[in-house]
């Protein structure tokens, strides 16, 4: 279970934020990734590293934050479909809603039956939290090129 995280109704409640910079201060590079936490209403549940993200992001103010997914970003339809089209930006309004600008057709934000977490729309969803809070955001693929462009600024 995540230490330090708990929720209510799959809110975040309390985060584990002050932990993280504990380690930070002792020199050490915490990894962090979604897990089981306490759920004051559902008694369990699964806590996104997504999540777990705009949280971080909120309790330290980053110069920017990068998703690393296993996909090269956000496409307008799940990426294994036939025509599928990489979206290079998300236009984030201050209300917290965001668009594509010029996309024809709309968009299809779906998980796989297997993710717990939200897959690509709880990404989107909390990507769009940070950059409310006024810092760039990046989602790209782990292990390319472009992930570690992405990591090193």
């Amino acid at each position: 279970m995540a230490s330090g995280w708990s929720t209510a109704n799959r809110l975040v409640v309390t985060d584990g934020c002050h932990m993280v910079d504990q380690a930070l201060q002792a020199g050490l590079l915490p990894v962090l990734h979604g897990d089981c936490v306490l759920d004051s209403t559902l008694g369990c549940t699964i806590l996104s590293g997504d999540t777990i993200m705009s949280s971080l992001a909120a309790a330290f103010r980053p110069e920017y934050a990068v998703f690393l997914t296993n996909v090269a970003g956000v496409y307008d339809r799940p990426p294994q479909e036939a025509g599928a089209k990489l979206l290079r930006s998300i236009a984030v309004h201050p209300d917290g809603s965001w668009e594509v600008e010029g996309l024809q057709g709309g968009l299809s934000l779906t998980s796989a039956a297997h993710d717990v977490t939200g897959g690509i729309a709880k990404k989107v969803q909390e990507a769009a939290a940070i950059a409310r809070l006024g810092m760039p955001v990046v989602i790209a693929e782990a292990g390319t090129t472009h992930g570690a462009q992405a990591c090193m600024g």
